[in-house]
């Protein structure tokens, strides 16, 4: 027969498990964070002689209207009413499907005018569309699924941000239920740093210490 202390203290062991099971959740069983949103974010900057367009993140098409496809080619053009800024895809064209957001008016500061057409692309194709008279719209690739990440480039040769009418600095337009278009333009360039000439004269003095330092050491070596 068994101890009363030891019927006691099963009984124990299976309150204490009751209350372990009560008092922790499960990691499965926990509440995902809320979700952040779609984010696309595309970068204009300076490389050199040339200005590159790029971008990458994913778009809810959940929160547009599907208006129609066709094909664009990469090129950049504002002239205060229009503006076309196609990045990525191929120089020769690129089917998309185009929907109608209900603003892009956040973005349009960066804007001052400029017509161009890319030399190069790769990657997928993304468009913003703005015209006065009808409102705004994206492009996305033809078939595209909402949501699926996105990412591309366009360049344009021998010309400058300033050429192209951009300003500097970094815009935000919000859509949906926290999904938003961050759109910003550096002027940042990956030429060499050429010295002014007081650092080439303080750099050849500096030199010339050197050599006399080491013309001495050599002299009393001897």
């Amino acid at each position: 027969m068994a101890s009363i202390g030891a019927i006691l203290g099963s009984v124990g062991l299976v309150a204490l498990g009751a209350i372990v099971a009560v008092g922790v959740v499960s990691p499965a069983m926990a509440e995902p964070p809320p979700s952040s949103g779609d984010t696309m974010s595309i970068t204009v900057s300076q490389v050199g002689s040339n200005v590159e367009f790029s971008f990458s993140g994913n778009i809810d098409t959940g929160a547009f209207s599907v208006v129609n496809n066709g094909t664009i080619s990469p090129r950049y053009q504002f002239n205060g009413q229009f503006l076309n800024a196609y990045i990525g895809g191929s120089v020769s064209g690129t089917s998309v499907d185009t929907y109608t957001p209900s603003d892009l008016s956040s973005l349009l500061g960066a804007f001052a005018g400029g017509d161009a057409e890319a030399n190069a692309a790769s990657g997928d194709i993304f468009g913003l569309n703005y015209n006065i008279f009808v409102g705004a719209a994206v492009d996305v690739p033809h078939n595209y699924t909402s949501g699926t990440q996105l990412a591309g480039t366009a360049t344009f040769d021998s010309t400058t941000i300033a050429d192209l009418g951009l300003n500097t600095g970094t815009f935000t337009q919000n859509y949906g239920s926290g999904d938003k278009i961050v759109l910003a333009i550096v002027a940042s360039s990956s030429s060499p740093v050429i010295p002014e000439p007081d650092s080439l004269g303080l750099l050849a003095a500096g030199l010339g210490v050197v050599g006399l330092v080491r013309r001495r050491a050599r002299r009393r070596s001897a």
